[in-house]
């Protein structure tokens, strides 16, 4: 039986008797992995409080050859992110983030590249929820609360678009994806589910269904431009935000072919 010690995120979990659970990790070398965690749900066990959605942590994991289940035996913490715990739209920005990520990635398939996106965006979003501010600990970020739910939703937008990269589905931003011509400076062009990214005015006028959206230049800047994509993210129309918030999380539901399940919760928490 080999022992394997990684870095891991919790991305969900389930009970398995009064005093275990199974949990479903994400592994920086490893991929997804489901591992059983016994005693973890007393008091006295060590891995008492490790468990915790969207906690990262470095485990030692005994894998067996015969079983889809490996034991979890150690834990450590590397970031809890407890700021999520004071930010219900960064929770459910990370349950969306997680529940995609378990859907999308294989069981024991590396995806070192999302597991770095996901890490990351778990940092920012326990930021905007600022623990450490609320503590006492640290001074609050510059922003205001109207602000702050801008920048979840950003947070969210920019992994999901890293994340279809990784996977194989990366959205293409520059020419249109339907005649390969570039779209007129200036003007709306559009979003297509189904072609994986933009369409000109033209193509867009043609389409037919539900699969598109319009996408103002300062959208599609902000989609482009990851560095400037803060300023120009706060400056566009709520309208505007959350169409192409929609567009992506919709985007990511065809790429699994099923909805996900935190959907409407995050909508209506984002606004």
């Amino acid at each position: 039986m080999a022992t394997i010690k990684t870095e891991a995120i919790v991305l969900r979990t389930h009970r398995f008797s009064e005093s275990s659970l199974i949990a479903v990790l994400l592994g920086k070398e490893l991929g997804r992995l489901d591992v059983l965690v016994k005693g973890c749900r007393q008091e006295k066990n060590p891995l008492f409080g490790h468990l915790d959605l969207y906690q990262k942590e470095y485990v030692l994991v005994s894998e067996r050859p015969q079983s889809g289940l490996a034991i979890l035996t150690e834990a450590a913490f590397v970031d809890e992110h407890a700021g999520l715990r004071f930010s219900p739209p960064a929770f459910a920005a990370a349950g969306f983030l997680a529940d995609f990520t378990i859907e999308a990635v294989l069981p024991g398939e590396p995806q070192p590249g999302v597991y770095a996106v996901l890490a990351a965006a778990l940092r920012v979003l326990s930021d905007l929820g600022e623990p450490a501010n609320r503590a006492g600990l640290a001074p609050p970020l510059p922003l205001k609360h109207v602000e702050k739910g801008i920048m979840i939703s950003r947070t969210l937008k920019l992994a999901l678009l890293d994340m279809f990269t990784y996977l194989g589905f990366g959205l293409e931003l520059r020419d249109c994806t339907a005649c390969g011509a570039a779209p007129e400076p200036g003007r709306p062009a559009g979003l297509s589910r189904r072609h994986g990214g933009l369409v000109c005015q033209i193509c867009r006028n043609r389409a037919t269904g539900g699969d598109w959206a319009t996408i103002t230049p300062a959208a599609l800047a902000a989609l482009r431009d990851r560095e400037h994509s803060q300023g120009l993210e706060l400056s566009l129309a709520p309208g505007e935000r959350r169409r192409w918030l929609k567009f992506l999380v919709d985007y990511a539901q065809d790429i699994l072919e099923k909805p996900l399940r935190g959907r409407e919760i995050l909508f209506q928490l984002l606004g």
